[in-house]
């Protein structure tokens, strides 16, 4: 009796000990920017994470992106039905930001990696303060920065 409630236990867990990794790898998240990781636009290391982006794609493949710029360079040429997830850091906390909620200031004077000059923010009125300090010439969404091609 003892070995078939043994059995039993072992039969209900590897199910479960199966699906952990699909689980995991499923999960849409930003993914961490490990040191020495390289731009999936130009090959340029990550290195300023107040600039990073990324691009999660549901196969799992994650392609780290050194700046705004080239996120949007990149993400204009790939195929969006792969697209799982876009992410930006905000510029003044470094933290991940859902790249279609952000605010991207540009042609201010802080122009980051590749000199485009695009900066994301999590909200508005983070990005509207730094605008005024840096003089940048207009704000606009994801979708605005998509349909002006101000990275081109």
């Amino acid at each position: 009796m003892l070995r078939l409630k043994g059995l039993f236990l072992l039969l209900l867990s590897c199910p479960m000990f199966f699906l952990l990794p699909l689980t995991q790898a499923g999960a849409q998240g930003p993914v961490d920017i490990k040191k020495g990781a390289a731009c999936a636009e130009c090959g340029m290391e990550v290195e300023d994470m107040r600039f990073a982006a990324e691009v999660i794609y549901k196969n799992g493949r994650v392609a780290f992106i050194c700046s705004p710029g080239d996120l949007f360079n990149y993400y204009d040429s790939e195929d969006k039905s792969r697209i799982a997830a876009v992410y930006v850091k905000d510029f003044s906390t470094k933290r991940w930001v859902e790249a279609d909620k952000a605010y991207y200031l540009y042609g201010g004077d802080v122009k980051g990696p590749m000199d485009y000059g695009i900066i994301a923010f999590k909200d508005m009125a983070s990005a509207k303060a730094f605008m005024k300090q840096h003089k940048a010439k207009g704000m606009l969404t994801f979708q605005e920065v998509l349909n002006k091609k101000i990275y081109k």
